[in-house]
């Protein structure tokens, strides 16, 4: 599963609601000044933000306006610093 991180402050465009429907609990850095979603989560909370282009074939593909990660890279982003308190060591 790919996760995508983006700017905190970010959560502030979409009303708490939402996030309840949908079951979700954003993980935030240490500081809160990040957040890591799951990227289909991601992309249905912020459509607006999603970026569309266009293939020589005509095909359209949405990327993320964040960068995404998945297995070892998102292990090794988690275990750092910015994502892991020093109380939970």
């Amino acid at each position: 599963m790919k996760y995508t991180i983006f700017p905190t402050i970010d959560l502030q465009e979409v009303p708490q609601e939402e996030i309840d429907k949908r079951n979700l609990v954003p993980r935030k850095s240490v500081n809160e000044s990040k957040t890591l979603m799951k990227c289909p989560h991601y992309a249905e909370l912020f459509p607006r933000k999603m970026i569309k282009t266009i293939a020589e074939d005509g095909s359209e593909e949405l990327s993320f306006p964040y960068p995404t990660y998945e297995g070892e890279e998102l292990n090794t982003l988690l275990s750092g610093p910015d994502w892991t308190s020093k109380d939970t060591l």
